[in-house]
């Protein structure tokens, strides 16, 4: 069975034999992982980085840059 949930935008997707709380947990720990290989790549920022990404498509990112 598929369970069906709906994005910020209002669009509807099917997630394929996952439960929303499965596909959350997925989704936070890719998020999690690639925060960490980015951070291990810059070990001198200071700061925070905000990805914008739309349809599985990378728009932007902002930077707020810290001073340490």
């Amino acid at each position: 069975m598929a369970t069906e949930i709906r994005l910020n935008n209002g669009e509807k997707i099917e997630l394929s034999g996952q439960s929303v709380q499965e596909y959350i947990a997925w989704r936070d720990d890719m998020i999690r992982q690639l925060g960490q290989e980015l951070a291990s790549k810059m070990p001198k920022f200071y700061g925070s980085i905000e990805f914008n990404i739309q349809d599985g498509k990378y728009i932007n990112a902002n930077m707020k840059i810290g001073i340490k």
